[in-house]
């Protein structure tokens, strides 16, 4: 389900619109909380199920992170370590469900081999890549074209 599609509009956001505010007057703050996580879980399981073991597997990293962080600061124990590992793993998930697409297509294009396509035909295998793949990769393909057309014509 993408933002701008019909579904989103006129059904999902409805619903959790009025899920939440509704919640919001009859519930505890916590009640409506969950509310708003499993709308969020359900707009990523209806995109793509494998999404969600993305999601639970940064969100189990960053909770472990954050409550072993929490713990070292009460007993004043150095915590830089912690801190640049829980980062640089975020980094790492968003650099590669971003950018792994983009990195495929343009070395597929600088070496002139097809590597897009093995990878193509690797995502059957990888739900992960598939996301990535399907996600970001194909902007990116048309840039490849266009920018492989010029360099085949002699334009610089």
């Amino acid at each position: 389900m993408v933002f701008s599609s019909y579904e989103f509009i006129f059904i999902f956001l409805p619903l959790a619109l009025a899920g939440y505010f509704g919640l919001r007057l009859v519930a505890s703050k916590s009640i409506t909380l969950l509310w708003l996580i499993g709308a969020s879980l359900t707009f990523y399981a209806v995109w793509d199920p494998w999404n969600l073991l993305v999601l639970f597997g940064s969100i189990g990293v960053n909770f472990s992170c954050g409550t072993y962080l929490s713990e070292r600061v009460r007993t004043k124990k150095p915590t830089g370590l912690l801190l640049a590992a829980g980062i640089a793993f975020n980094l790492a998930l968003i650099g590669y469900f971003k950018y792994s697409g983009f990195f495929a297509t343009n070395l597929n294009a600088a070496l002139e081999r097809h590597l897009v396509w093995e990878m193509r035909r690797w995502k059957r295998c990888s739900p992960i890549w598939r996301a990535s793949l399907k996600t970001f990769a194909r902007p990116f393909e048309t840039t490849v074209v266009v920018t492989s057309t010029i360099r085949s014509s002699g334009s610089s």
